[in-house]
């Protein structure tokens, strides 16, 4: 078990290619066949060999659950690839229906192209509050600062695509209204998890066929970091969303959790002005039946 212990850069997803690097997996594949119980691993898929050994269940989950969330973020484990193909004006028209008659939605985003497949630390349209009764869309990039003890030893901080655990004091720091922010969606995707699946393969959610447009409860705040060496040291605006326990569609798919979803005007207005603790209500999995499966095993949804 030593070497394991001492060398946590050979613990990868099995024989996949992140946007973090390549992954060998070779010392994965023993890891997760162990802690599967020498059956199939859930991962690369691949029967345990002759000489794979049992080790402790919980250091081997451990291990597996901190290198695939926080050493490796570009590996797709939750939401983390989502997709907005609707227009400026598409945005700027479904939240009139939330403005009050003294606000206005002051756009600086810009020519926006269309975003069939937003990856995390990719730049993003949010709708944030601004001064006074203007709100603002701009762009920010995917990924909230991860927690400092995540970081020991690294040099850069790729980010926290989806938050859950809100109670955290990491998280409770921009549970305020200011850092509140809505994130425009048409699609998002979860790595299929069903039995026989293709390895890596995403499955699309939207409201409809037609990818009307809805918001992620976000979060979002103003950050120096250091996301890329070459990039060096930045300052940036950048946002991540709340995650939930999966619904009746999103389950059979991905059964950990799915984003938080807000659909209707007063639940926007309610997640960017209320006080926290009736905001965070809102962290709840939509109703069963409001989505359907709109595409599989592609890496953008361009509907």
């Amino acid at each position: 078990m030593a070497e394991y212990a001492t060398d946590r850069r050979a613990v990868l997803p099995c024989d996949t290619r992140s946007r973090a690097g390549e992954a060998t997996g070779a010392n994965l594949k023993r890891l997760c066949a162990a802690f599967f119980d020498n059956k199939t691993c859930v991962i690369c898929r691949n029967a345990p060999s002759k000489e794979d050994s049992p080790f402790q269940t919980d250091f081997v989950l451990a291990l597996f659950f901190f290198e695939i969330v926080f050493q490796f973020p570009g590996v797709v484990q939750m939401c983390n690839l989502y997709s907005q193909t609707k227009s400026q004006d598409a945005m700027r028209h479904l939240f009139n229906d939330m403005l009050k008659d003294d606000e206005e939605l002051v756009d600086s985003t810009g020519n926006l192209p269309t975003l069939s497949g937003i990856w995390p630390d990719y730049p993003a349209p949010i709708i944030r509050h601004g001064q006074d009764t203007t709100w603002q869309l701009k762009m920010a990039r995917w990924g909230m600062p991860t927690p400092a003890k995540f970081l020991e030893g690294k040099r850069t901080d790729k980010g926290v695509t989806n938050i859950r655990n809100v109670a955290s004091p990491h998280w409770r720091r921009w549970l305020g209204v200011e850092h509140r922010c809505l994130v425009p969606f048409t699609s998002f995707s979860e790595i299929d998890g069903r039995c026989g699946a293709p390895r890596n393969s995403p499955v699309w959610f939207a409201l409809g066929k037609d990818r009307p447009l809805a918001f992620f409860a976000g979060l979002r705040t103003t950050w120096t970091s250091v996301r890329k060496l070459k990039e060096g040291e930045v300052t940036m605006e950048i946002f991540g969303f709340l995650t939930c326990p999966p619904n009746a569609e999103v389950a059979p798919i991905h059964p950990k959790a799915m984003p938080v979803i807000l659909t209707r005007p007063d639940e926007w207005r309610r997640w960017l002005t209320a006080p926290a603790g009736d905001a965070l209500k809102l962290q709840r999995p939509l109703p069963d039946g409001m989505l359907k499966i709109v595409a599989e095993g592609v890496r953008e949804d361009a509907a």
